[in-house]
């Protein structure tokens, strides 16, 4: 649906975006959003109406509830030319919690629904309480790639830990804290042997 649009020019928003990351599908998705009637009739004009005999506006909105957590995860890490990498997990954990249940997926909507999010849909809006069975199959799909999108590692924990705002480390377990604890200790008496090595040559 999308490609078509931005073949035909029918959406000018649309056909300038281009590419296929998530912000850009999910400003594509916005932007069908907002003029989907005209969208719509645009379609049926043009004789393309079966490219939207599946879609509605409710499957949109629910499309871009899914979508939203990771847009939020990608500007957050993205976002200025400071560090990163102690974000990586405290991402990965969001991520998996909001993707646990839908109804987690609405909880965070509301938590951290924005400006952004109120212009799509109502955090009342009745399209989005209950789920769509299209949407579950992609909710099931994300879910399960979700450990394969993020592949973490030692230095992920000891970047978290060694973050003043986040050392606590609350969301791990006690053995990957364990674990954790025991690599940076490892790699605090790396660095103090080697200035001793050097010394002695």
């Amino acid at each position: 649906m999308v490609k078509f649009i931005k073949q035909s020019g029918s959406n000018k928003d649309i056909e300038n975006l281009g590419g296929t990351t998530v912000h850009q599908a999910i400003d594509s998705l916005q932007s069908i959003l907002k003029s989907f009637k005209i969208i719509k009739k645009i379609f049926i004009y043009k004789q393309q109406h079966k490219l939207i005999m599946n879609i509605d506006e409710k499957t949109i909105k629910q499309i871009l509830l899914l979508l939203k957590p990771f847009k939020d995860v990608i500007r957050l890490i993205q976002t200025g030319n400071s560090p990163s990498l102690h974000m990586v997990l405290l991402c990965f954990q969001t991520l998996k919690d909001v993707m646990s249940s839908y109804q987690s997926l609405l909880d965070y909507d509301k938590t951290h629904g924005g400006d952004e999010s109120k212009e799509d849909f109502d955090e009342t809006d009745e399209d989005i309480l209950d789920e769509l069975e299209g949407i579950t199959f992609f909710w099931n799909r994300i879910r399960g790639v979700l450990n394969e999108m993020f592949a973490l590692d030692i230095r992920h924990y000891a970047a978290t830990l060694l973050h003043p705002k986040y050392r606590s480390l609350k969301a791990c377990s006690a053995t990957e804290r364990s674990e954790c604890y025991t690599y940076v200790r490892q790699q605090i008496q790396l660095i103090s042997i080697e200035p001793n090595g050097s010394n002695e040559q």
